[in-house]
């Protein structure tokens, strides 16, 4: 079986900081925290933290629909992301990073600091290093 745990935190300096986990068997595999303005996937703001082999990485996307999320820019994939880290050890993925409430000039970068959002969370395998 699967179990995940997220903490979400926010500081006032207009920071917010999340971080979760999930237990697997699988050791290429992602988990993701979207803000969504409904309770359905699509149109969301994604964090996704993958770890692939020994690689982990956090990253900015946003879901348009039930598909592999694009990332918010192509060129820096981690845009508005800071002291992020990613690890797999004894079965365990651990995701933590931290995210600017809002960031000017980026396309589909969800504002924090002035709108409710609903968190949707989601996992999976790494399919095709993505």
């Amino acid at each position: 079986s699967t179990l995940f745990t997220l903490s979400v935190s926010v500081s006032p300096s207009g920071r917010s900081s999340s971080s979760g986990s999930v237990v697997s068997g699988l050791t290429d595999y992602w988990i993701a925290l979207a803000f969504s303005t409904d309770q359905f996937m699509g149109n969301d703001n994604v964090v996704s933290c993958v770890v692939a082999g020994s690689n982990g990485t956090v990253q900015q996307r946003y879901n348009s629909g039930q598909r592999t999320p694009a990332l918010l820019v192509a060129a820096n994939p981690s845009v508005g992301i800071t002291s992020s880290s990613v690890s797999y050890a004894n079965g365990l993925l651990t995701c933590s990073f931290l995210r600017a409430k809002t960031l000017s000039g980026v396309t589909n970068y969800f504002d924090l600091s002035n709108a409710s959002y609903y968190l949707l969370l989601a996992k999976g395998p790494v399919s095709s290093g993505k």
